[in-house]
């Protein structure tokens, strides 16, 4: 189950951490509020560049630099608690 998301510089979220709580989570909120990057970002944690829409420079915060894009996901298999960090110069578990 995925608990915590955090993203750096990804799309219009420059500085944001989602908490998921347990059982079916939705999201809602106004348009272009971020709810699409939010599901991308969980997509490209866990498959890489192959994931997004666009390629990985227009998916970083306009201004910033590709390199400050991060995504990291904490989640739990069974009892084992997982975490991967990914970024331009590629994925940590």
């Amino acid at each position: 189950m995925f608990y915590k998301l955090t993203l750096t510089n990804f799309r219009q979220h420059r500085d944001r951490e989602v908490e998921f709580g347990p059982g079916l989570v939705a999201l809602r909120g106004a348009n272009e509020i971020g709810k699409s990057g939010i599901f991308e970002s969980l997509a490209y944690a866990l498959f890489g560049v192959d994931a997004l829409r666009e390629p990985l420079a227009d998916v970083v915060t306009w201004g910033e630099k590709e390199t400050s894009l991060k995504v990291v996901l904490d989640w739990t298999v069974n009892t084992a608690s997982i975490q991967i960090r990914r970024s331009k110069s590629g994925a940590e578990i």
